[in-house]
């Protein structure tokens, strides 16, 4: 098995399939019943792929040509679709509440207001995210503008240097796929995350351009922005440990920290409750309410993962359980099979997206931003031509 699947094109494939599973849950939904088999299936399917995406990978003979005349075509391809859905869809709670949440509390940020309360969407919603997410969009809500843009400029970011990395044409197969399917596409227009994809992208692109103190800045960003993101921060420890050693690895290390706290610390210090425990208490809440209505099919449309299965046999106090073992194998994985930095990628991608099959609530758009990190981690090499 492992010959079989060294000599073929494997990364790309694996990050190809996917995405085409994120892109088809509701057809799976109508097609496949009852429902938890097809969530069985989706979500197994996401296990063979990311087991997959770890194991040796063979070169490809079809290098990239053309750049210039490419990156043309995928920028185009990248921003015309999501400023056509801008303009037809209005920022509203009825399309996706977060994005107005993130408005909201921004505006009374900048009103000098504390953003860490309770909001009404119409729906009471307390604000969720740690603050180097939210407080990205505060460019564009201080001038007045539609805070879309600041999402579509991260997502171009993204495009940019996820090209800048590829180098053959399979590899630009994947990027199309993030360009142009909807699933990527209406979630720019309507979702939240877009910096959080940038900053991850970043991350990766500086790591393997040997630049740790950027790529530091980078991972600090995001630890700011989501809680779920402070399972990476060992793994780029490990990396950077291994690449510069003990007191090489500090320098990154104090800078990730450094903005962390920059970012969180002065509204922990302000209201510690509202910062960090409201927010569990709110994802429990969601979680249990998912758990009521889990058997509907409706919920293929936004989610799958193993919470669904565990709902419906009343398994649910293993779900904890599985988030931290899959985190300590990534982790164990990483250290014994881990060599280069694109291999530190790699685990560190395929651990998060693990993790994220074993969430309470396991929306599909939790898993875009980590399937972005596995894209930064380079493709199959050039093969050698004589």
């Amino acid at each position: 098995m492992k010959h079989f699947v060294s000599k073929i094109p494997l990364h790309s494939l694996c990050l190809l399939g996917m995405a085409l599973l994120f892109s088809i849950p509701y057809r799976v939904s109508l097609w496949v019943q009852p429902a938890w088999l097809a969530y069985l299936g989706l979500t197994l399917g996401l296990c063979v792929l990311f087991g997959l995406f770890l194991c040796p990978t063979a070169p490809v003979k079809t290098p990239l040509t053309l750049r210039k005349y490419w990156l043309w075509v995928y920028v185009a391809l990248l921003a015309v679709p999501r400023i056509y859905w801008m303009f037809r869809y209005p920022v509203a709670a009825e399309y996706g509440d977060m994005l107005p949440l993130i408005q909201l509390a921004g505006e009374r940020f900048l009103d000098g207001g504390f953003p860490y309360t309770e909001y009404q969407l119409p729906w009471p919603l307390p604000l969720t995210f740690f603050p180097g997410l939210w407080m990205s969009y505060l460019p564009a809500l201080s001038l007045g503008l539609d805070p879309r843009w600041v999402g579509l400029g991260c997502t171009l970011g993204c495009g940019m240097l996820l090209f800048k990395l590829s180098q053959t044409r399979l590899s630009l197969g994947v990027l199309l796929v993030f360009a142009l399917l909807p699933v990527f596409t209406f979630f720019t227009v309507n979702g939240h995350t877009p910096p959080f994809w940038l900053m991850l992208c970043g991350f990766g692109f500086c790591s393997l351009r040997a630049m740790p103190l950027r790529a530091a800045a980078c991972l600090g960003l995001a630890l700011a922005s989501r809680q779920t993101a402070l399972i990476l921060f060992p793994f780029a420890v490990l990396g950077w440990w291994r690449a510069y050693g003990l007191r090489g690895s500090l320098k990154p290390v104090l800078v990730t920290v450094g903005i962390v706290a920059v970012f969180c610390l002065p509204f922990f210090l302000i209201d510690a409750d509202a910062f960090l425990l409201e927010p569990i208490r709110h994802y429990k809440e969601l979680a249990q309410a998912y758990q009521q209505g889990a058997g509907d099919p409706s919920h293929l449309l936004d989610t799958f993962g193993f919470a669904n299965i565990a709902y419906v046999t009343g398994t649910t106090g293993w779900l904890s359980w599985m988030r931290l073992g899959v985190w300590g194998l990534g982790l164990l994985g990483c250290l014994t099979f881990a060599k280069t930095p694109a291999d530190h990628l790699r685990w560190m991608a395929v651990t998060a997206l693990f993790f994220t099959l074993f969430t309470p609530v396991p929306w599909i758009y939790a898993y875009f931003p980590f399937w972005i990190l596995a894209c930064t981690a380079p493709y199959e090499p050039v093969a050698a031509t004589r």
